[in-house]
């Protein structure tokens, strides 16, 4: 940012577009970028999607619903789309399950 000093006879004087000579400083000034508003009601909804779910507590499908779909033939992906859910999700679900198992056959176990 380019800043002149004008005395105020100089500012009276002045008219769009004169040469005011050099500036007397000159800042740095950062540049904020702001998404546009589409970008924004997609990242908000999702936000909300997200929060609704959480809040909830509860999981799109569950591991007898995988095991079920599974069965059947559907692969992840398939089994992904299917629930409306990304493949990473569906890899958390089935990394929880995992966790979840090990832990019943421990307890069961000591």
């Amino acid at each position: 940012m380019k800043i002149w000093r004008l005395s105020p006879t100089q500012l009276a004087a002045y008219t769009p577009g004169a040469d005011l000579g050099e500036p007397h400083e000159i800042k740095d000034v950062p540049v904020v970028v702001w998404p546009c508003e589409i970008d924004m009601a997609t990242q908000r909804e999702r936000a909300m999607r997200a929060h609704q779910t959480r809040a909830s507590g509860r999981e799109l499908i569950s591991a007898e619903l995988y095991d079920e779909r599974r069965a059947a033939g559907y692969s992840d992906l398939e089994i992904a789309e299917l629930y409306g859910i990304k493949l990473s999700t569906l890899r958390g679900y089935k990394s929880r399950w995992r966790r979840e198992a090990e832990l019943c056959t421990m307890t069961m176990t000591v």
